[in-house]
């Protein structure tokens, strides 16, 4: 569910949208909406290694909830899985999670 500005009500929406990408690597933008703020990250993924980095786009950005980061890393994990067997990185992925 979402208020009327589009943030959840609960839970979190993720959405990675592929910014750059080569055959073996590919940089997301990364944004995470809660109830109560956004989150923005840039996440380098490799096809060797999966996630390599996970930034924040703001130094000052508060730190996700840990139940959070554990699903961008799982996210993440996905879009690796996706690149290594159809060979070209998913465009974009976004989903919805409620809290746990």
């Amino acid at each position: 569910m979402t208020n009327s500005t589009g943030q959840p009500t609960s839970g979190a929406r993720f959405q990675f949208t592929r910014k750059t990408h080569s055959p073996e690597q590919s940089v997301y933008n990364v944004e995470v909406f809660l109830p109560d703020q956004t989150l923005y990250y840039v996440a380098t993924l490799t096809l060797e290694n999966g996630l390599d980095t996970l930034t924040p786009k703001e130094e000052t950005q508060a730190a996700a909830p840990e139940w959070a980061q554990k699903y961008i890393d799982f996210l993440c994990k996905q879009l690796h899985r996706e690149a290594k067997k159809d060979g070209t990185w998913p465009r974009k992925l976004r989903q919805w999670k409620p809290e746990k």
